[in-house]
């Protein structure tokens, strides 16, 4: 995602560090993130549409929600 993403934080899980943001496409859909990095290499762990109350947190912390 390149359009201004928002970090949403980590957490460590089975002690693996998983990043997590939110970022929206071209077309303003509004995807949650979930990577890791692996031997030097960032690996995708989810992406998917946001849910509604992350899109509107996303939404709003850009500016583009009141």
């Amino acid at each position: 995602m390149r359009n201004d993403p928002l970090d949403m934080g980590y957490e460590v899980i089975g002690g693996e560090e998983r990043w997590t943001a939110l970022g929206h496409t071209d077309d303003f859909r509004v995807l949650l993130l979930v990577w890791t990095v692996r031997r030097d290499a960032l690996r995708m762990v989810t992406a998917r549409a946001a849910g509604s109350r992350a899109r509107d947190t996303y939404l709003r912390a850009m500016g583009l929600l009141t």
